[in-house]
């Protein structure tokens, strides 16, 4: 089985669940989709996890936004979304996808 992980955002303890998950169900593969970083509070470790556990990952916009801004502007992206998501209330949410193949 494959999980594929996507829009973990910086968001430990949720991408923590996942894995857990994945270990649970037995599942030996794992691809990332992108947007590892952003918003979420910990994107070092969430970085260090995906690095570990996903065999590839794809850049996503969040991503890319630290190739496309100097450090400046990014900051400022990031002190807007931690204003947003202090006066906002947000739920965060996880998906892992699994798909089966068998051979015929």
């Amino acid at each position: 089985m494959i999980a594929l992980l996507s829009d973990i955002h910086a968001n430990a303890v949720a991408l923590d669940a996942v894995l857990a998950d994945m270990a649970s169900l037995e599942i030996s593969t794992a691809l990332c989709l992108g947007d590892t970083v952003g918003y979420g509070p910990d994107p070092v470790r969430c970085v260090a996890l995906v690095r570990e556990h996903c065999v590839a990952s794809v850049m996503g916009n969040h991503e890319a936004m630290l190739f496309a801004f100097s450090a400046a502007p990014f900051a400022l992206l990031a002190a807007l979304a931690k204003l947003a998501s202090a006066t906002v209330p947000v739920i965060c949410h996880y998906s892992v996808v699994i798909g089966r193949s068998e051979a015929t």
